[in-house]
């Protein structure tokens, strides 16, 4: 219950953040705050709040025409679609972080490291015997 609660308050944390943020027209910040809030809300079991947020990361991300965010949104995004088991759109979101890190000479981020050994699986398992 104590987690659940810190939780809570950072979860309130951010979205009064993000208010803030949005007031004064920080884009950075704002797709910062948008992938925190996803981060939360993956962490605690909430899928669709995670997918909310790591969506509207991504577009403001594209926007601002910031790659290393938006690989990270989509990176985001695939850990939710991967913990949904949908295994397809999981590998489209890691191939165009991918693309997107390959193309900017972007190095890979430490957090979704663990993505490419679900890429490996995927591509495993979409192999024909």
């Amino acid at each position: 219950a104590k987690s659940r609660g810190r939780v809570a308050e950072a979860t309130e944390h951010l979205r009064e953040r993000l208010r803030l943020q949005l007031a004064l027209g920080d884009e950075a910040g704002t797709a910062e705050t948008h992938f925190g809030l996803g981060t939360i809300s993956f962490s605690s079991g909430d899928l669709p709040a995670a997918e909310s947020s790591f969506e509207a990361a991504l577009q403001v991300a594209e926007r601002m025409t910031d790659f290393r965010a938006a690989a990270s949104a989509l990176e985001g995004l695939a850990f939710v679609m991967h913990e949904r088991g949908l295994r397809s759109r999981c590998a489209t979101y890691l191939d165009s972080a991918n693309a997107l890190r390959e193309e900017h000479g972007l190095a890979p981020d430490p957090v979704f490291r663990s993505l490419a050994a679900v890429r490996e699986e995927y591509d495993r398992a979409a192999k024909p015997r």
